[in-house]
């Protein structure tokens, strides 16, 4: 949840960078910043991606140890299928079939499989989950209007709308003169 937040937080960064870059073009070209402005998106956009490549590294660490517990166990029933085979002891022998290990064996791989799935649907619902709890701090932390509507009588707001309107209106003759001067204007550009 953590690294969700993280890298929430560095794709914001990334976000207003470009934002910022985009809006301040004409004075990025104009200053000659175009090489210092990319490697500066370069190293932002490098430093955004560190949780996502922490996320995906830890997902594949979990991946790989289940595997291993798995293959472990599928070891273990296999040492177990050939040390009953092999008993030289004839009436407490089991001798299973080649088909109960075959059967044993497809067992733990679908059980891996389940566990491997099992775990990437953990992770998802720990971000949706996490999403969820950044979304009701979000609605918690940020004043609603309604709040402040009620705050406000019913007959003060009808008084305060009608005099907004009266203020918003303009005369029918709006403009009624105008002018724009001009002194001591000088423009270049190089």
């Amino acid at each position: 949840m953590q690294l969700r937040r993280m890298e929430l937080e560095s794709q914001s960064a990334v976000y207003f960078n470009f934002l910022e870059t985009a809006s301040g073009l004409q004075t990025i070209r104009a200053f000659g910043w175009q090489a210092a402005m990319s490697e500066d998106n370069a190293a932002c956009l490098d430093d955004a991606q560190r949780p996502v490549y922490l996320m995906l590294c830890l997902r594949r660490w979990l991946n790989v140890v289940l595997d291993m517990l798995v293959a472990g166990i599928a070891v273990g029933t296999v040492w177990l299928a050939v040390a009953g085979a092999a008993s030289s002891q004839p009436s407490t022998r089991w001798r299973p079939s080649g088909g109960q290990v075959g059967v044993a064996l497809n067992i733990i791989l679908v059980t891996n499989t389940t566990l491997l799935r099992l775990v990437q649907m953990w992770t998802n619902l720990e971000v949706s989950l996490g999403a969820v709890a950044r979304l009701r701090e979000a609605a918690q932390e940020t004043p609603q209007e309604e709040a402040t509507l009620k705050m406000v009588g019913e007959s003060q707001l009808a008084v305060q709308s009608e005099e907004r309107d009266q203020a918003a209106r303009l005369p029918p003759d709006w403009p009624s003169a105008g002018a724009v001067r001009l002194t001591n204007l000088t423009a270049s550009h190089k």
